[in-house]
């Protein structure tokens, strides 16, 4: 009877001044690309899987999708430069020196970073200045959101990692200036070679805003230096769910130690499962 009491105390109060754990609704990129058996094969759309698309770019905060499906890896998205590269004038036909991307055998999202090299760059004739891509367009404003993952580089090459949000007015005309309008979030200059990028990124995000990862050949690379960054990107509405990292005492994982967790405990106060003491432990722990 004074379980029951102490129990039915604690509900009320819990119910009457603690807020429910809001659900997890999450925008994981390579489920999504999986349930989708990869990025699209065909234009239009090109790469393009529910929020997610995927291109390339010389400014950042804008994006053009990628346009051509390699003839000699039929998974792997790419667009031509015709312009100097390193090597050669056109790039290779597989489009491994172009800005291109893919989704692997590994159940991976790819992004390569291109050769391409800009002539015209003051004081530096080997200027990397190609990004490859990806982009998420959010469906909805989310005032606590968190956007994590990691990036690694599988191959030898040096790449840079840059994610940025940007706004619903450049997001809907990419002709503007995206001075003000783009947000950096994540920057990583891999001037020592090969590693995992990890991030975790608390935001806020509105309607049609897009949330960008991209990739670029670092500066000090040289020559037919080839990237393969595999891609884990998962935007989630709930940073404390998405986080996955919780005090010990918070048993409902909603990141606050308070009456709903004492709820818990006081639901099975008392209660045992020791297979020494049968009788008086009968129950089973579920």
């Amino acid at each position: 009877m004074k379980k029951t009491g102490i129990f039915l105390l604690v509900m009320t109060i819990s119910l009457l001044i603690a807020m429910p754990a809001s659900a997890l609704t999450s925008w994981d990129l390579n489920a999504d690309l999986a349930a989708n058996a990869g990025w699209n094969k065909v234009l239009p759309p090109g790469p393009v899987v529910g929020n997610w698309s995927m291109g390339w770019t010389k400014t950042v905060g804008k994006m053009t999708v990628f346009d051509t499906l390699a003839a000699e890896k039929n998974t792997v998205w790419h667009h031509p430069l015709p312009d100097p590269f390193i090597p050669g004038a056109w790039g290779a036909g597989d489009g491994s020196t172009t800005p291109h991307g893919a989704f692997s055998d590994t159940q991976k999202c790819m992004l390569a970073p291109a050769n391409y090299i800009d002539p015209d760059y003051p004081g530096d004739p080997n200027h990397y200045c190609v990004y490859s891509q990806v982009l998420w367009t959010s469906p909805a404003t989310l005032s606590e959101a968190v956007v994590s993952g990691t990036v690694y580089e599988s191959l030898s090459s040096k790449v840079d990692v840059l994610i940025v949000k940007i706004d619903a007015a450049l997001m809907a005309d990419p002709e503007l200036d995206p001075t003000g309008h783009v947000e950096t979030l994540y920057s990583y200059v891999d001037d020592n070679g090969p590693s995992a990028k990890e991030f975790l990124l608390p935001l806020s995000v509105q309607i049609n805003e897009g949330i960008a990862l991209l990739i670029i050949r670092n500066q000090t690379e040289n020559g037919d230096n080839r990237g393969a960054s595999q891609i884990d990107l998962v935007i989630a509405d709930d940073p404390c769910a998405a986080q996955n990292q919780f005090n010990p005492a918070d048993i409902n994982h909603d990141c606050h130690v308070d009456l709903d967790d004492l709820t818990v405990i006081i639901a099975s106060w008392l209660d045992c499962n020791d297979p020494q003491d049968p009788v008086n432990c009968p129950a089973a722990m579920n």
